[in-house]
C-alpha cells in the first residue's frame, strides 16, 4: 500500500455501512488477491482485484483482472 492510499469496503455480517446512495445505505466490499500492489494516492472502492496486479490509478465498482 502506498502512502495516502485508501481502500474502502464493508462486511455485511458486521453491519458496516459506509456510504449512501439517494438516501439508502449500501454495503460495500473490496477484495484483494495475493500480491496486489497499490500506488500512492489511489482510492480503491468496492472492487474485486485478482492476484498479482499493480494498481496505479483509482477504481470503483469494478472487477480488475
Amino acid at each position: 500500500m502506498g502512502e495516502w492510499s485508501r481502500v474502502e469496503g464493508g462486511d455485511k455480517l458486521a453491519k458496516d455501512i459506509t456510504f449512501q446512495v439517494k438516501g439508502v445505505s449500501n454495503d460495500i466490499v473490496t477484495i484483494f488477491g495475493e500480491d496486489v500492489k497499490v500506488a500512492s494516492e489511489v482510492i480503491i472502492r468496492n472492487c474485486v482485484v485478482l492476484p498479482h496486479k499493480d494498481l496505479a490509478s483509482s477504481f470503483c465498482n469494478q472487477i480488475i483482472m
